[in-house]
């Protein structure tokens, strides 16, 4: 994923079969989609890594 984020830039989309699946490889772009759009997903199950992203390792 490094080398595609070199090549493609810090945000680009993958297909693993017919699912296509969006890649954030900055930190900084993963707060920003996390925070900016909270109203979208509040409402839905919440796991591990989303927390880490959303408040940091403690």
């Amino acid at each position: 994923m490094t080398k595609w984020a070199k090549e493609y830039g810090p945000i680009f989309q993958i297909y693993f079969g017919p699912k296509r699946t969006y890649v954030l490889s900055e930190l900084k772009s993963l707060r920003e989609v996390f925070s900016d759009s909270q109203s979208v997903h509040n409402d839905r199950p919440h796991n591990e890594a989303f927390h880490l992203l959303r408040d940091g390792l403690h």
